[in-house]
């Protein structure tokens, strides 16, 4: 990692840094320009929306905490960074009103609260054995904590809620659906790509060898890579498709972060696959999402001929189709195996390859769903949205050609060999034939069998638990408050009988001492009394 800082803030806090290494500049470029794409086509796409101004008020400062966080050279600037992206784009996903989006922001926000908690929690760690706040002070901090085991599971869960790691991963499915297209685009494209930097710039990557760490980042990278595609294709909204989709494709980004825990030699290899995979993602998914709204809002004006080809570019590069970025970025990812450093096991690389065929069915289903069939109108919308949507589908498609030389990472560049070709190309094919062999026959033998998982997934289950278990503690509350207020009663009753008891031992008390005093003057009278008599005798 090379760069120095540019600015230095020392009066601010314990100083703030920012500036640009080789990590930085490659997210910086895929995110400004797709928050800058995103926003010409919210201008189009938002036009006579009542919240407009509130929607681009915070979609500013959601864009400003994100380029703020990659250009964050301290762990203060970061996290102050990354909690503003995190809380202005809540309204972004709330933006409608619906029920549905006040739901899915309501989830957005309660995890996000979860994650800064465990962020704050390992910063303070670090902080604490740390000789500054600077990612190169903190390097060969973690390694060597008291904590470090500690620290690494409070930063691969924070961070993890943010990158959509399973099980974490709820909030996605529910956000994207309800937030504008555009607002979509970035959540998926550069949003949860904050919680790979975060992973990059926290964990003791290149520093120490963690095999049981980075063993569980494998396997949850692919079993995410796989539930995503597996829970995807059985929604019917193609922007759910999409987050389930990221979903996936964050999972297999996760496989790099963990062979760089594992074997910190591979961390320079690892580190340009992430980089590449994050760029290709960025661009693609965002092209896609922006998609959908242009499918959306009728298609006449540029033809269905270019907008089904506009939809199946990126799409056939997230599926890893040759001469896409996809191709580059999957090329990439397997190379690792190659490295004398790392020493995957058998099943990595079967689950690498697999999942291609994997994401090429998902694509599938997401293209049945939005490919243009009957529009024979163009609405202004859409209108406007076409020529940034159209700019960002060129830029994703002219990255396939272009990455293997933009980023060169640990001496070497990434290029896809000419045999690799066939092989990067049976899994898209085998994809599509699968999921059109699939539907035709579930239509045909089986048209009862239609499996839908809720969005969310997951949450759909824990959710109804959570009630009840709330309601079960509510009805607790309120049985130990009744009880408190019988119990309270009883005592007050109890005190009032006791007061009455007290007052009437107190007057008998008092007639006694009557009795006793009268009596007294009485055998005193009579004393004398006798004595008198017995002298007059």
């Amino acid at each position: 990692m090379t760069g120095a800082p540019a600015l230095e803030l020392d009066v601010i806090l314990t100083g703030i840094r920012f500036g640009l290494d080789d990590i930085s500049r490659v997210f910086l470029a895929f995110t400004a320009l797709l928050w800058l794409i995103c926003g010409a086509y919210a201008h189009f796409y938002l036009k006579g929306d009542r919240a407009r101004t509130r929607f681009f008020s915070f979609y500013l400062a959601s864009m400003a905490g994100n380029v703020g966080l990659i250009l964050a050279q301290d762990m203060v600037s970061f996290y102050l960074c990354f909690a503003l992206m995190t809380f202005t784009a809540y309204p972004l996903v709330i933006h409608d009103g619906t029920p549905e989006a006040r739901r899915a922001g309501t989830v957005y926000i309660v995890l996000a609260v979860i994650g800064e908690a465990l962020i704050v929690s390992a910063l303070i760690l670090i902080a604490s054995e740390a000789e500054g706040t600077g990612f190169r002070d903190i390097a060969g901090a973690v390694p060597a904590s008291r904590h470090r085991d500690l620290v690494v599971a409070l930063v691969l869960a924070g961070f993890g809620i943010k990158a959509g790691a399973i099980p974490l991963h709820v909030w996605l499915p529910l956000a994207h659906p309800v937030a504008p297209t555009p607002a979509s685009a970035v959540l998926s494209g550069v949003i949860i790509k904050a919680g790979l930097l975060g992973w990059i710039r926290f964990l003791p990557l290149g520093e120490a060898a963690l095999p049981g760490f980075g063993m569980l980042c494998m396997v949850v990278g692919l079993a995410g890579a796989f539930y995503g595609v597996l829970v995807g294709v059985a929604q019917d909204n193609p922007k759910t498709v999409l987050a389930y989709s990221s979903i996936s494709q964050m999972g297999l980004m996760l496989v790099a972060i963990g062979t760089g825990l594992a074997w910190p030699q591979a961390w320079g290899a690892a580190a340009g696959a992430v980089l590449i995979y994050s760029l290709h993602h960025a661009l693609n998914k965002g092209a896609l999402f922006l998609g959908v709204g242009v499918a959306g809002s009728g298609t006449v004006f540029l033809g269905r001929g270019l907008v089904t080809a506009g939809l199946l570019l990126p799409a056939l590069a997230l599926a890893g189709a040759p001469f896409t970025s996809g191709a580059a970025a999957k090329t990439a990812l397997v190379s690792l195996a190659g490295d004398p450093a790392v020493a995957w096991p058998a099943w990595v690389a079967w689950g690498l390859s697999l999942s291609s065929m994997a994401t090429a069915v998902l694509m599938a289903r997401f293209c049945f769903l939005v490919l243009p069939a009957g529009k024979d109108q163009a609405s202004a919308r859409s209108r406007g949205c076409l020529p940034a949507w159209g700019i960002l589908v060129v830029l994703a498609a002219a990255a396939g050609w272009l990455l293997p030389s933009m980023l060169p990472m640990a001496g070497g560049t990434v290029a896809v060999p000419a045999g690799a070709v066939l092989s990067a190309l049976w899994p898209v094919i085998g994809g599509a034939a699968l999921f059109v062999a699939a539907r035709h026959w579930i239509r045909r033998s089986v048209p009862a069998l239609r499996i839908r998982i809720p969005a969310g997934d997951v949450l759909a289950l824990a959710e109804p638990a959570a009630c009840g278990l709330c309601s079960a503690w509510n009805g607790l509350v309120e049985n130990a408050g009744r009880l408190r207020g019988s119990a309270v009663e009883r005592l007050r009753r109890g005190a009032g009988a006791a007061a009455r008891l007290a007052a009437a031992v107190t007057a008998a008390e008092t007639r006694i001492s009557r009795w006793i005093t009268a009596g007294a003057a009485f055998l005193f009278l009579a004393v004398l009394l006798f004595r008198s008599m017995s002298g007059i005798g």
